[in-house]
């Protein structure tokens, strides 16, 4: 209420309102612009990552290109990154061993872009040891992101947590945030083969995006041809796996595809031309990913083996 109804002991001489909400949203909106000054070139090479179609080795160079202002050594260091921490640092175990070699990665790519090696060091080994101890998930933070809204969750989450260990530490927010998120940025590509069931004693093959539980192009009636329907493979025995590493904007591209199908109603099923096989392939083929075209499951993962390595 006006004066707080005792006109008598407040006055305004001027007769205005004497907060203005106008002021209020000038100020607010002046310091998400401070934030975006400050932290623009970050959220940028961030952001690239989720550009659709682009490879592993694409995303850090563009991510790397950005975040510098168009420096080419850095968007190389960003290619070599990404690289170094999708065929080294992945494969390994998970366990303190894998902490410290995130760790060491993070620094190096933080002293070479021109920060501190402990800001780098300590972004990276504390991001992946909030994923290693399960502080993610606990905080609701899902490992196994397979929608847009979790990808994003989780590059953001470990750039944040980074960023704070490496201010901890005495270093700076951007390049623990950098190091962190890079660490964490690519995905799993999961290809399984397993034995076949009736009708198919060649085997089946399913994928799925950051999920071992894949699902697979299945015959309704169980016949080498007819009626198809894509359903999940837990009921198979497993036979042979490859998981490729993929960014966020492949892994988009993956998980539409697949969803796309699982609600189609329209599909016909044939061993030979149209099988779990032919599935696969069109789905990597358009993240980037061309296999030769086989209807042998176990040709496909040999070829696809080779690839990847």
């Amino acid at each position: 209420s006006y004066v707080m109804n005792n006109p008598l002991k407040y006055t305004d001489p001027s007769g205005y309102w004497s907060l203005n909400p106008f002021k209020a949203i000038t100020k607010a909106w002046r310091s998400v612009w401070r934030s975006v000054k400050k932290y623009g070139r970050q959220i940028a090479s961030i952001a690239v990552l989720f550009i659709p179609g682009l490879n592993i080795y694409a995303a850090g160079f563009l991510s790397g290109m950005v975040g510098s202002k168009g420096d080419l050594k850095q968007g190389l260091l960003g290619a070599l990154t990404a690289g170094f921490n999708a065929k080294v640092l992945h494969p390994m175990k998970a366990g303190f061993r894998k902490l410290i070699a995130h760790g060491l990665t993070g620094g190096v790519r933080s002293r070479l872009s021109g920060g501190s090696f402990k800001s780098g060091f300590l972004g990276s080994a504390v991001s992946y040891g909030a994923s290693w101890s399960g502080a993610y998930e606990a905080a609701g933070v899902s490992n196994q992101a397979r929608g847009w809204t979790q990808r994003v969750q989780n590059v953001v989450a470990s750039y944040v947590v980074g960023g704070v260990a490496a201010e901890l530490g005495g270093g700076k927010f951007a390049n623990g945030g950098m190091s962190a998120a890079f660490s964490r940025m690519f995905n799993d590509l999961h290809i399984n083969k397993y034995a076949g069931g009736k009708g198919n004693p060649f085997g089946h093959l399913g994928s799925a995006v950051n999920d071992n539980n894949t699902m697979g192009f299945y015959s309704k009636n169980e016949t080498l041809w007819g009626v198809g329907e894509m359903r999940p493979d837990y009921s198979n025995a497993l036979v042979d796996s490859v998981v490729i590493k993929t960014t966020p904007g492949q892994d988009r591209i993956y998980q539409d595809y697949l969803d796309n199908l699982d609600v189609s109603y329209d599909l016909n099923y044939h061993l030979i031309d149209n099988s779990c096989v032919d599935v696969v392939r069109i789905g990597l083929e358009k993240i980037g990913i061309s296999i030769e075209d086989s209807w042998r499951p176990s040709k496909f993962m040999d070829d696809l083996k080779e690839h990847v390595q």
